[in-house]
């Protein structure tokens, strides 16, 4: 009870950030609203649905699965039927694997889970913006 005060400020503090980023995500995003892009995995879906854009398929369904060949043609196909310009791929991923689904598409090396991020206060914000940042680089090429 001697901090509530502090909590509540460091809340508020908070909250303002994190509305403030919102608006700035929402801002740089806008202009790529319904343009196609592909993810390694369906990580991305709460990003996604937040801040307007949609990926048009995933190469995997899961990061810990490996697609099929069959999944892997598919997402080949999505690519060249849509003109698909951007793959958003983790830093782990098989870059054989993402190289041949890209067929020359840009591709953004996003790091969802902020390894290369400083640990602190800014971590959740940090790493949503990163994740804007590098779509938004990946849709812009």
């Amino acid at each position: 009870p001697e901090n509530a005060s502090q909590y509540t400020a460091n809340a508020q503090s908070f909250i303002a950030r994190i509305e403030q980023m919102q608006v700035d995500i929402e801002a740089q995003l806008k202009p790529f609203s319904g343009k196609e892009f592909i993810v390694s995995h369906d990580a991305f879906h709460g990003f996604e649905s937040r801040f307007g854009v949609e990926a048009a398929g995933a190469i995997s369904d899961s990061d810990a699965v490996a697609p099929s060949p069959k999944r892997v043609a598919i997402i080949r196909d999505l690519v060249a039927e849509k003109g698909v310009t951007c793959v958003l791929a983790q830093p782990q991923a098989n870059v054989g694997l993402i190289n041949a689904v890209a067929q020359g598409a840009t591709i953004g090396l996003v790091d969802e889970l902020g390894a290369g991020l400083d640990i602190g206060p800014d971590l959740y914000e940090n790493l949503l913006r990163s994740i804007s940042q590098t779509l938004a680089d990946c849709l812009a090429d």
